[in-house]
Order: structure tokens, then sequence, then C-alpha cells
């Protein structure tokens, strides 16, 4: 089954051109078959990968490299999908306490 036009565009919104259609159909369906969840699969991998490398680094003089911009960027996104799903640090949920009898 291919992903149809509409929800792959939704998800590359969020991921960019990355990962191919295939990848993102097996997100896609392992995530329960919502945008915002595959979504955030994919935004949490790319976070994990890019911890797994240096995120600044220097030659003296020379060159320069910082990516901890490219994590604070990932992280909201994450944030913001996290909200949308209700999933992670900082979510809420509500509910209404009703008694079972009506005595005090």
């Amino acid at each position: 089954m291919a992903l149809p036009a509409d929800v792959l565009a939704a998800i590359r919104q969020w991921t960019g051109s990355t990962p191919d259609d295939a990848a993102l159909e097996t997100v896609y369906l392992a995530t329960g078959s919502t945008v915002e969840g595959a979504a955030l699969s994919v935004l949490r991998t790319r976070r994990a990968d890019l911890l797994t490398g240096a995120l600044s680094w220097a030659v003296e003089g020379d060159y320069r490299e910082d990516r901890t911009g490219n994590l604070s960027g990932i992280d909201a996104l994450i944030a913001e999908l996290e909200g949308a799903l209700g999933v992670g640090a900082g979510t809420m949920t509500v509910s209404r306490l009703v008694r079972c009898d009506q005595r005090r």
C-alpha cells in the first residue's frame, strides 16, 4: 500500500525530504497511521542520530562547525508534535471525578 500523496506531503512538512517514501510508509503504519506519530518518530530518530556525533567542533583559526541550533530546532518540532499528540513531558490530562453515591 502506497501512502496517499496528501498524507505523504503532510509528513514531509515535518520531516523534509528524508527518509524515502517506503521508509515513511513503514513508520506511518508502525506508529498507528497518524501523520503526527510518523513525523514524531522520524524526528526522534534524527535527534538521536545528531547526538551520536559532536555537536560542535573547530580547527583553530581555520574552520568551525556548530550543530546545536539544529538540535534546538528538532527539539522544538518534537515538543510541538508531542503536544499535539498528548505525549511526552509537559502534558496534562484533565479528568472529571464522579462519586458513586450521593452521600457525604
